[in-house]
């Protein structure tokens, strides 16, 4: 969560990214994206769709996940924005 609420007090850690190393930025409505059945995507969904694409350019993996999103909701409204932000690092 990032600047959610005015008078929060945030912890701060420093985490060394290796080069080819990519991070995934997203908001909630991508792991409580509902299938028609009411099952959510998840952190593990999420996890399987950077895993599978890991290879790929930044961009392409934020497109992978939201394809994997679309087909996971099979038409189903969402009730949430979904955003998705992927970062990589160059070597």
């Amino acid at each position: 969560m990032l600047g959610l609420f005015e008078d929060a007090v945030y912890q701060t850690t420093r985490v060394v990214i290796p080069a080819g190393g990519t991070l995934v930025f997203y908001s909630d409505g991508v792991t409580e994206a509902e299938s028609p059945g009411g099952e959510f995507f998840q952190e593990s969904g999420l996890e399987a769709v950077v895993e599978r694409n890991c290879d790929l350019p930044a961009g392409e993996i934020a497109s992978k996940i939201v394809g994997a999103l679309d087909a996971f909701a099979a038409g189903r409204e969402q009730s949430d924005d979904i955003t998705v932000l992927v970062v990589r690092f160059r070597p």
